[in-house]
């Protein structure tokens, strides 16, 4: 499944990101997405929340 993760700033409230992975439920897609960023990325942002991504046929 794909699940959508959103990361918020720290310093910038408004300033959220988005991140796509592939996963078998929202905790292992919160643990990769942040095993794929750098520690000067989590130093700045953390995930927010975590949504399976919904599918467009």
């Amino acid at each position: 499944m794909k699940y959508l993760v959103t990361w918020k700033s720290i310093a910038f409230p408004d300033m959220d990101l988005q991140t796509c992975v592939e996963a078998d439920n929202a905790d292992a897609a919160q643990a990769k997405a942040e095993a794929e960023v750098s520690e000067d990325f989590k130093d700045v942002y953390y995930v927010d929340y975590v949504k399976e991504a919904q599918k467009y046929e």
